[in-house]
């Protein structure tokens, strides 16, 4: 027996309160009263080969569609680990294959996600602990939007890239101008500071 999810009718948070019940939670102890087996991974693995489980992961991602969402997720900062990881746990609790194989798997999986992410110049983050700053997630992800835009519209991507070469160059002659006008007002302030006399000869030539 399994306690029935509650969806409710309402999704505004000012009016789903009472609509769930509180008293609709498991028991403890109410797992051990269904059916042994009544869960994928209760039952044996499809395969123990964990070569066929690595053939079968490099396929999954060759496809393009699925490859297209690993880029995306790369380049938005989500690291190799957090992938592998997520895959493994798929595929243990869907009961593909066993937790031995799984972590016999995680090391060969890692390496192609890499290769991946090298072959399409995505910049990555491989372990979970290394946290990106809130400027790097963005400039990973609009680089690797702009790269998916590169195939998939390039006119599109052509037209984004003169603009932000434009801004360059409306930048730089900015400073340029900033610069050159800093230089001339110093300039004029020295010229209108006094110069002391020092009662050097030169001076005392032209007196």
């Amino acid at each position: 027996m399994e306690a029935q999810q509650e969806v409710p009718i309402n999704v505004n948070p000012e009016e789903i309160e009472g609509q769930l019940d509180p008293m609709n939670y498991p028991i403890p102890g109410e797992s051990l009263t269904s059916e042994p087996g009544d869960k994928p991974f209760e039952n044996p693995p499809h395969t123990n080969d964990a070569e066929l489980v690595i053939d079968k992961a490099i396929q999954f991602f060759s496809d393009p569609e699925q490859l297209d969402i690993l880029l995306s997720s790369l380049a938005a900062g989500m690291p190799v680990e957090a992938v592998v990881q997520t895959f493994a746990l798929a595929g243990v609790s869907n009961g593909m294959f066993s937790p031995d194989v799984a972590e016999l798997m995680k090391p060969a999986l890692t390496i192609h996600i890499i290769q991946l992410a090298l072959d399409n110049n995505i910049p990555i983050q491989i372990f979970t602990d290394e946290i990106p700053s809130e400027d790097e997630r963005a400039l990973k992800l609009q680089e690797g939007t702009m790269r998916a835009m590169k195939g998939s519209n390039p006119d599109l991507h052509r037209h984004i890239r003169g603009k932000q070469n434009l801004d360059k160059v409306k930048g730089r002659l900015e400073e340029i101008k900033t610069s050159r006008a800093a230089k001339e007002r110093l300039q004029n302030i020295e010229d209108e500071i006094p110069m002391e006399s020092d009662g050097s000869f030169l001076e005392m030539e032209e007196v």
